[in-house]
């Protein structure tokens, strides 16, 4: 020992936090770093969230990123949390994605003939769903009520720090949140059917709204991009070459009638599709 240096002099300093939990807090910084958490956890929800399912599989798919987060992808969480060989979805680019769905709805929805063809028939089917309505939501509830269950559940082991939120984990997690959006949404736009209101579907400027949404979906990062997004388009199922957009038609009287700024009673739920065959799902 260096005879220039005295012996270090102990001071007992008072513990402020004892070991254990400073241990078990240092795990849990640890796993909610945003190099950890996926996406979706960290950053504004997306034109798609929560819309986007497997084809093959039918899990949800969530958005990961490449390249250090240059770009973003959706995936199968199924593949994703089980094993890359256990669904034969591909991974999606999430932009090039995104901007196809847009086109989609620009090219298939918003024309004035078809957008008259849903209007027309939400007119004449708005009174013949009150006892479908029922089943789906109870149907809705019970879903709710389990996934609820479950994020409730893996929060409190994660709090207790009786399980640790690895990669795995992490993506079933994201799994049960987004199906969780999608059944919020889905209960959100079921609502007691009643009549419309004489000549209200025929005093809608279709050409008018259809140029507003078209400005709208202008900006997808926008609100008001996503409010009518998720009005519109009930499921996106992907497979490897081809995308399947669904919606209710009523999302598209009820996205008109709000930019119409009419009060009207609460809007009928209506279950038909605006996607009625094969030959209008784009490719």
């Amino acid at each position: 020992m260096n005879d220039d240096f005295e012996e270090p002099i102990p001071i007992a300093v008072p513990v402020i936090i004892d070991k254990d939990r400073f241990l078990r807090i240092g795990v849990s910084r640890a796993d909610r770093s945003p190099r950890k958490t996926p996406p979706l956890h960290v950053t504004p929800r997306t034109l798609l969230t929560g819309l986007c399912r497997c084809g093959y599989c039918g899990s949800s798919m969530h958005i990961s990123t490449g390249k250090s987060g240059r770009y973003r992808y959706l995936k199968c969480n199924r593949r994703n949390s089980v094993s890359n060989t256990d669904c034969a979805s591909p991974n999606v680019p999430y932009e090039k994605f995104e901007k196809l769905v847009i086109a989609s709805i620009s090219e298939y929805v918003l024309t004035d003939s078809h957008l008259e063809a849903i209007l027309s028939d939400c007119k004449q089917n708005v009174d013949k769903l009150s006892a479908s309505q029922g089943s789906e939501r109870a149907q809705l509830l019970e879903m709710k009520v389990t996934l609820d269950r479950k994020l409730k559940n893996l929060y409190k082991l994660v709090e207790d720090a009786k399980i640790k939120v690895d990669a795995s984990l992490g993506s079933r997690l994201q799994g049960w949140q987004d199906d969780l959006k999608t059944v919020q949404l889905k209960l959100k736009s079921l609502k007691v059917p009643v009549l419309l209101p004489k000549g209200l579907v025929e005093s809608i400027d279709l050409p008018d709204f259809r140029a507003s949404v078209l400005s709208v979906l202008n900006n997808p990062l926008s609100d008001e991009a996503k409010s009518f997004t998720h009005l519109v388009i009930e499921e996106i199922r992907i497979y490897a070459d081809e995308a399947t957009v669904s919606g209710a038609n009523l999302g598209v009287l009820e996205a008109a009638l709000t930019h119409k700024r009419e009060a009207v009673p609460t809007v009928p739920s209506f279950m038909s599709n605006w996607r009625r065959g094969r030959d209008s799902n784009p490719r």
